[in-house]
């Protein structure tokens, strides 16, 4: 009678033990996701510094005519916003510089750079150094949407809104001051 009433324990152990594999593997499974957004958000971030130091390059190469446009128009200048080869850019920031920023930024290929979502660059006038009326100031800042909601960036307004949830908007970015050399 003991042997009847133990027959259907080695099922149950089991049918116990795939449970759990199947809870572990499906466990395993969310972790590679978040491992591969994590992944991208690295990729991404990586890209963004890349086309942050071209612009900064490419800014210290023309100063002065970047310089004098910027201090006369006090306007933004955004890097996703100038198409074709002959086009003005906004406040005369340097149209070929703005169009070589714009394909990368959209995925052309100098260097490999591109790839991001929705990247945007911006370069914005800010307050020179006190006492300095020969300097021009430039924040240069380069946004994308990013995969995962975390804190909205601060420090910059360069996409603000344009990703309909600012926790998905990220941001890197850095200031220039450029000295009147004449």
């Amino acid at each position: 009678m003991t042997a009847m009433r133990n027959q259907g324990f080695t099922l149950i152990e089991i049918l116990i033990a795939l449970l759990i594999l199947a809870i572990g593997l499906l466990g395993l499974a969310g972790l590679q996701s978040r491992a591969q957004q994590a992944e991208m958000e690295s990729y991404q971030r990586a890209q963004a510094l890349l086309m942050l130091d071209e612009m900064v390059q490419r800014v210290r190469s023309d100063s002065a005519n970047i310089r004098s446009n910027l201090a006369t128009a006090g306007t933004d200048c955004y890097g996703n916003t100038v198409v074709g080869t002959g086009a003005a850019a906004p406040g005369g920031c340097g149209a070929t510089h703005l169009l070589a920023w714009h394909n990368l930024l959209l995925g052309g290929s100098e260097g490999g750079a591109g790839g991001m979502i929705g990247a945007r660059g911006c370069i914005d006038p800010i307050a020179a150094p006190a006492g300095s009326s020969a300097l021009v100031a430039l924040r240069i800042s380069v946004v994308w949407q990013g995969l995962m909601p975390t804190g909205a960036p601060a420090g910059t307004n360069c996409g603000a809104g344009a990703y309909g949830n600012e926790n998905l908007r990220r941001a890197v970015f850095t200031d220039l001051t450029i000295a009147d050399l004449n």
